[in-house]
């Protein structure tokens, strides 16, 4: 099947499940595919950084932040002071 596609000069690719996409040669040599530090989970798969450049490859250096985990910092760049901040916590406004 795919040699016809491949007469007519198509990229194409296998449709995969998830879990096989851990597996594929073709990906883990590309390093579609990189592990990132999650503290919850462990260390979870994510997509690598799409266009990596030859110079300027870029790449991920942290996962996403936890749920709430700048609050703190925003609400006092957003001028509230730490004892509005707090008490947005305690009230239950803020997490």
């Amino acid at each position: 099947m795919l040699r016809h596609f491949d007469a007519a000069e198509v990229t194409v690719g296998p449709v995969m499940r998830a879990s096989q996409l851990l597996t594929d040669p073709f990906l883990i040599g590309r390093q579609s595919l990189v592990g990132m530090p999650d503290p919850g989970a462990g260390v979870l798969p994510m997509h690598n950084v799409v266009p990596r450049l030859s110079h300027t490859p870029g790449g991920l250096c942290d996962a996403a932040p936890a749920l709430g985990q700048h609050t703190r910092e925003l609400l006092g760049e957003l001028g509230l002071s730490p004892d509005d901040i707090e008490t947005l916590f305690q009230e239950g406004v803020a997490a």
